[in-house]
């Protein structure tokens, strides 16, 4: 079993990086600098230090839910990517945790799966 870090980013879902959502923006980076795995979750409902309870309802519209950013990997990787994540998140919280990684399959390629 491998211990990793956890690197967990609150955000708003109308938080933006240039003209794109800041939860995109953070997977796409994630994704470019070959981070293990991440994750977006939008919360049902929470409330940060600087904003009111938001409540999403299926029956309504919320235009600033919380949004969860979850990425998993080594503490260097996650190290690398720390300042530029500090850079892009302008309002939110950010931290950082151990993972006990009990189990990490690697991805079947399509080429494996038709042999």
């Amino acid at each position: 079993m491998a211990v990793w870090k956890q690197l967990t980013i609150y955000v708003g879902k109308s938080d933006r990086w240039y003209h794109q959502p800041l939860y995109a923006a953070l997977i796409a980076l994630a994704r470019k600098r070959g981070i293990a795995g991440a994750t977006v979750t939008q919360a049902i409902a929470g409330f940060g230090k600087q904003t009111t309870n938001q409540i999403s309802q299926l029956w309504e519209l919320s235009f600033d839910v919380p949004i969860v950013v979850t990425m998993i990997d080594r503490e260097e990787a996650l190290a690398e990517l720390l300042p530029q994540v500090r850079e892009m998140v302008r309002d939110g919280l950010v931290t950082m945790q151990n993972v006990e990684v009990l189990h990490h399959a690697p991805i079947a390629t399509y080429e494996s799966l038709n042999k």
